[in-house]
């Protein structure tokens, strides 16, 4: 019975390490946004309570940073695992591709996919101020934990997209990357 009790433990444990990552991912999240806006004189305007646990399956923006240029209307999503791929495609859905390593020392590696899901469309001006009207507005897709890649599918096949590309009327963006924009921002370049 002990020992029942223990791989049971051992196996929600397993289960529940994805899980564990991305809570710990969105608590960095929490202190890194909170410390960079309140250093740069930003505003951080969550739409609800927990904003800094939002999913993909919210139809509304998670949180706004607001700066004296622009405002920035964000959604959180979080992949499970870093080993994977996030693939959009052209019809407005996703999937997420995994691999199975089969003879691991010989790199040989069996890709699945899982299943397509359509994207949500996402209210990205939820309690929008007046006064944010007059300031560019960017909706910002915020990919936090990550992935290794972000691809684009095609009839013509498939494409890498990098961090601070627009795909289907959002701008892809991982923690790092977008805290890079928003420094070139303060420095006078321009975002997009």
């Amino acid at each position: 019975m002990k020992l029942l009790l223990i791989v049971a433990a051992v196996a929600a444990l397993i289960a529940l390490i994805p899980y564990l990552r991305i809570f710990i991912k969105r608590l960095e999240l929490y202190f890194r946004l909170r410390g960079y806006c309140r250093r740069k004189g930003f505003a951080l305007q969550p739409t609800h309570t927990f904003w800094m646990f939002g999913s993909r399956r919210g139809r509304r923006c998670d949180f706004y940073i607001v700066s004296d240029f622009a405002v920035y209307s964000v959604k959180l999503w979080a992949m499970r695992s870093y080993h994977t791929e996030l693939h959009f495609t052209e019809d407005g859905s996703y999937f997420v591709r995994g691999y199975i390593a089969f003879a691991a020392g010989l790199l040989s590696r069996i890709p699945v996919d899982s299943k397509r899901r359509r994207l949500h469309v996402c209210d990205f001006r939820p309690d929008f101020r007046d006064e944010w009207y007059i300031k560019p507005f960017y909706p910002v897709l915020l990919i936090n934990p990550t992935c290794y890649e972000f691809r684009y599918n095609t009839n013509d096949g498939e494409t890498v997209v990098g961090a601070g590309e627009m795909l289907h009327g959002m701008y892809i963006y991982t923690l790092s990357r977008l805290l890079g924009e928003l420094d070139s921002i303060e420095q006078g370049m321009n975002w997009r």
